[in-house]
């Protein structure tokens, strides 16, 4: 299935244990929210490692590039919250951040668990490469991501405060229903694109959320504090 016209923002990184307490605040109670809100984006989720890769994974999936490179976007990219700086400037660590293209998918179902498989070249015949990944009955479903060279978006207020951020090629994003699946479907790939692999990962799925609840919670918000509005 083409999907070129959709994209993701894909994200790695690490953070220190002493400051999970605030990361899990911010994440869960201002960025996701804010990032949804934004025209184009369409649905978040966050996984934690249980196996291989940074610590934190995180996917947002939007309408378009465009909407990675839009004017909306970047104002919030130039301009972080007071505590979005905190944690960008002190808590962030080893971050990889890319805008892909969605070029294709196999399989309708998502999973509790994830594999990203990160690749130093596109591999030949991707469709056929994921439909033989739902072979395993315990694949939900698998993408590819792909970078496009034009999509690599200017080094923002907040890539400044991280010290920069790393970038990947191409992405296998493998979607499992249980980690012994993920394990599975880890030596399967190692076996048959050895060449191509550049860093696995396994991950549990922390929360997802979707543009239309983060706009009705936002609006609830507002209500709440300002009954007159």
């Amino acid at each position: 299935m083409n999907l070129k016209r959709q994209a993701v923002l894909a994200l790695w990184h690490d953070c220190a244990a002493e400051h999970h307490p605030e990361f899990e605040r911010w994440y869960q109670t201002e960025h996701l929210y804010e990032r949804l809100a934004i025209d184009g984006f369409l649905r978040g989720r966050r996984y934690e490692s249980c196996g291989g890769g940074p610590q934190f994974f995180t996917v947002y999936e939007t309408r378009g590039v465009d909407v990675l490179h839009s004017d909306e976007y970047l104002e919030r990219l130039n301009n972080p919250t007071e505590l979005t700086s905190r944690v960008m400037s002190g808590m962030f660590t080893n971050m990889s951040r890319t805008v892909c293209e969605v070029v294709s998918r196999a399989g309708r179902f998502r999973g509790a668990y994830a594999c990203t498989v990160n690749l130093n070249a596109v591999p030949d015949a991707s469709d056929t490469l994921l439909e033989s990944l739902l072979e395993n009955h315990g694949v939900a479903s698998a993408q590819l991501w792909v970078a496009p060279d034009a999509a690599r978006l200017p080094a923002t207020a907040e890539e400044k405060l991280r010290g920069g951020d790393s970038r990947i090629t191409a992405c296998l994003l493998i979607e499992l229903l249980r980690e012994k699946d993920a394990q599975d479907v880890v030596g399967q790939v190692r076996h048959d694109y050895a060449n191509l692999v550049d860093e696995i990962g396994c991950y549990q799925l922390i929360c997802e959320l979707e543009a239309a609840a983060a706009i009705d919670s936002a609006r609830l918000l507002v209500s709440a504090t300002n009954p007159d509005a």
